[in-house]
């Protein structure tokens, strides 16, 4: 059969005929095409919707975890502050009265006063040390810690303080000549300005004290310095005439041997009085 005339009928049927079914495959195919793109569309749309709602789920799941770390921080943090206050606690000093110091005043003549520290009590009561002296004035603690002695440089007394506080002028009080004259002590540092009666008592050993003295001379300037010894246990004092000099000054005591410098020699003085060179 021979292909129709453009100009017949049948041939413009054929052609509307082609014409819709081009069309309406071209719109089957748009609409496969929108709706794979939808689909696409969706999917991402889907995908960013899933992943915003896990994030927010995520975020407070983090919140949630977060607080609980830190509610478990300081949780520990409380425990541990409880158990660091319980070992502060813990290591803090039993307030005995036998360990805790204590101190027995002293008083000088020029007004000044020091302390002397004292620890334990009853039979292990000690002397440790004295504190606050000032102005020349001096007092040293005797070797077995039992008692002080103190040189007052203004009244040129020297205390004894016991172990309980209670003071005993021990100082020489007046001098005796060979030919029988007395000479008071309160009178002579009067008539002479600066005079050394008793000056910077040291323990030789618990019953035996050192002291320095212009005695047996009276006047002052150039004059010698001398060293006594005063015997606790009978007040007798003796004078070392081996020891003179311009400038004596007392150093260490050591197994009941005191270290004196005389106008820069050195001795050691034993509680006897003898004398040995260092």
């Amino acid at each position: 059969m021979g292909k129709p005339s453009i100009f017949s009928r049948e041939y413009e049927i054929k052609m509307k005929r082609r014409r819709r079914r081009t069309f309406s495959l071209i719109f089957v195919l748009v609409i496969i095409v929108g709706i794979f793109a939808f689909r696409s569309n969706l999917n991402t749309y889907m995908t960013k919707a899933k992943d915003g709602i896990s994030s927010i789920f995520n975020k407070k799941d983090e919140a949630n975890e977060n607080q609980l770390a830190t509610s478990k921080e300081e949780e520990t943090k409380v425990i541990e502050d409880s158990n660091k206050e319980e070992n502060i606690t813990d290591q803090q000093p039993v307030n005995n009265p036998q360990d805790q110091e204590q101190a027995v005043e002293i008083k000088f003549g020029n007004g000044d006063t020091a302390k002397a520290l004292y620890e334990g009590e009853g039979d292990n009561k000690q002397y440790k040390l004295v504190t606050g002296l000032q102005n020349s004035n001096t007092a040293y603690v005797s070797p077995s810690g039992k008692s002080i002695i103190a040189t007052d440089i203004i009244t040129q007394d020297l205390k004894l303080i016991d172990i309980n506080g209670a003071e005993t002028i021990v100082t020489k009080t007046q001098y005796v000549s060979k030919a029988g004259e007395t000479f008071n002590k309160d009178d002579i540092i009067k008539r002479y300005q600066g005079y050394k009666w008793a000056n910077d008592g040291r323990f030789i050993d618990d019953s035996h004290i050192a002291y320095l003295s212009y005695l047996p001379y009276f006047k002052t300037g150039d004059i010698d310095t001398y060293v006594w010894i005063l015997d606790t246990s009978n007040g007798n004092h003796t004078a070392i005439w081996g020891l003179k000099g311009k400038n004596i000054s007392f150093g260490n005591v050591t197994d009941n041997k005191l270290e004196v410098t005389v106008d820069e020699k050195k001795y050691l003085l034993m509680n006897n009085g003898s004398v040995s060179n260092l």
